[in-house]
């Protein structure tokens, strides 16, 4: 029975030591790889919100010119990625295909959670890895760590208990085996040796755990997966529609339409667009508590429901004022801060919409339903249904519904 005893207590140690050197290797940056918390949900259900998923870099052993024809990543494989405009956003969604454009590979990538894929491709130049390991949860406690309230309470505290309490269990082994070697005795001594491994096992990892996550503070966007709500990436709202032109009788009566790509709630709080407004400082700034919901629209309107020609209360009415010659619109997460989409360019007039005069009907700018880049002709149309416009509106527009068909 003493020997069936002494034999679990080596197997549970050598689990324990196995377990805390296997996190200590997903963990650290260890052989290149990272470990990176999931925080929205547009990989559900594959990789739930706090995950804790390691990402592994694949290192190409062709030439520059083979590797254009041998991309290191497969279609199906669930990578994470650096946002073109910006370093700090990494985004984890899944290759859906390949691309070679003037010798170099890009991806075209979607969440398992969207309806679409990603309107902006990735150069394999941005990929950080693929995915080799997750643990559904375990990201939200290491969120916790890295907090004023969890760092001090997860981390310092039971650092300083552990070296406290194991220290003493050190001292008291170490005495344990200078009288069992006086007494020229020894049959535990594998289980003495682990059971003095183990603290030390801990005591290092906690320590190392505590200066990496106190070091890292200042920079933890870059440790963050981030694909929705936390920190928006470019294409994950895009300028749906346009009513450039104003309507019947009323030509201030126009409006623009954002379209939430995603599955998750997305915070539009001090968003900017740019050139949406009149006067010297044209720029609209969408007020804090504004929310656009999942895989929804959010209409931006010089009008009310009641004044203009469009049968739906608008989210936001501001003093909208486009330019007929065509304007590039930019939507941006702040005041010269990322930029999400672009709509039209400020050469040659709008892509879309017309303006025919007389009795015709005016159409709206709507984006392709695979919006791709904004400022590409090829992925606006005109408008050619009629959604939500009062009874009896000549205009064709389909504002907070699906665009018509090309």
């Amino acid at each position: 029975m003493k020997a069936l005893y002494s034999g679990a207590n080596i197997v549970i140690t050598l689990m324990l030591v196995g377990v805390a050197t296997g996190l200590v290797l997903v963990v650290l940056p260890i052989f290149g790889n990272r470990a990176l918390i999931v925080r929205s949900a547009s990989m559900g259900p594959t990789i739930p919100v706090g995950s804790l998923v390691a990402v592994e870099p694949k290192t190409s052993l062709l030439s520059p010119q083979q590797a254009s024809l041998a991309p290191k990543y497969n279609a199906g494989n669930v990578i994470a990625f650096r946002n073109e405009t910006s370093q700090k956003i990494i985004t984890t969604h899944r290759i859906v295909g390949t691309r070679i454009k003037n010798g170099e590979v890009f991806y075209q990538t979607k969440g398992d959670a969207n309806n679409t894929p990603d309107s902006q491709l990735v150069a394999e130049k941005d990929v950080i890895g693929t995915t080799w390991f997750s643990v559904p949860f375990i990201g939200k406690l290491f969120a916790f760590t890295k907090s004023n309230v969890g760092f001090p309470l997860l981390v310092i505290f039971p650092a300083f208990l552990v070296i406290i309490f194991e220290t003493i269990n050190i001292f008291k082994e170490f005495k344990k085996q200078k009288l069992a070697y006086q007494n020229q005795f020894s049959p535990n001594i594998g289980v003495s040796g682990l059971k003095i491994l183990l603290p030390l096992v801990v005591s290092v990892l906690v320590i190392q755990n505590s200066f990496a996550y106190f070091s890292d503070t200042a920079t933890s966007a870059n440790n963050v997966f981030t694909t929705g709500q936390f920190a928006p990436n470019p294409g994950d709202i895009v300028i749906n529609e346009i009513m450039w032109m104003g309507t019947q009788g009323d030509a201030a009566d126009e409006w623009i339409e954002l379209r939430n790509m995603t599955g998750n709630t997305i915070n539009l709080s001090n968003w900017v667009v740019d050139n949406l407004g009149s006067g010297v400082t044209n720029n609209i700034v969408i007020p804090s508590g504004k929310n656009i919901a999942p895989n929804g629209f959010f209409l931006i309107a010089n009008d009310t429901k009641e004044t203009g020609n469009h049968n739906i209360d608008p989210d936001l009415v501001v003093n909208v004022s486009l330019q007929n010659p065509g304007e590039q619109l930019r939507l941006r997460t702040s005041a010269g801060g990322t930029i999400i989409d672009t709509a039209d360019n400020d050469s040659g007039g709008w892509f879309a919409g017309v303006d025919p005069g007389g009795q015709n009907p005016e159409r709206s700018m709507e984006r392709n339903d695979v919006p791709g880049d904004g400022t590409v002709v090829s992925n606006w149309h005109s408008a050619t249904a009629q959604v939500n416009m009062d009874p009896g509106a000549r205009e064709l527009a389909t504002p907070k519904s699906a665009n018509s068909s090309p």
